[in-house]
């Protein structure tokens, strides 16, 4: 949905500025480059979030499974000493 919304940017965008120079309109040219702008930023923005979604998600998984790990082995430990909690 993010993708299409900042495709919709990049369109608009091009068509204010082709308008403006067409028209010869100041305003819609300002509009076509305000536009340009934050089509840029929100790519940067898309890019940089979808890394760190992707380290977090990384990093995630092996604190997960080290909790996982030491628990199992609590576990194990309880029942092989016969310890109850």
């Amino acid at each position: 949905m993010l993708g299409k919304l900042i495709l919709l940017e990049l369109i608009l965008s091009v068509i204010f500025v082709v308008l403006g120079h067409f028209v010869g309109s100041a305003y819609f040219r300002g509009v076509g480059v305000g536009l340009i702008i934050s089509w840029v930023t929100s790519v940067l923005a898309y890019f940089i979030d979808t890394e760190r979604r992707k380290k977090k998600g990384r990093l995630g998984v092996e604190k997960v499974n080290e909790k996982a790990d030491g628990l199992f082995r609590l576990r194990s430990e309880v029942f092989t000493r016969g310890v109850a909690l």
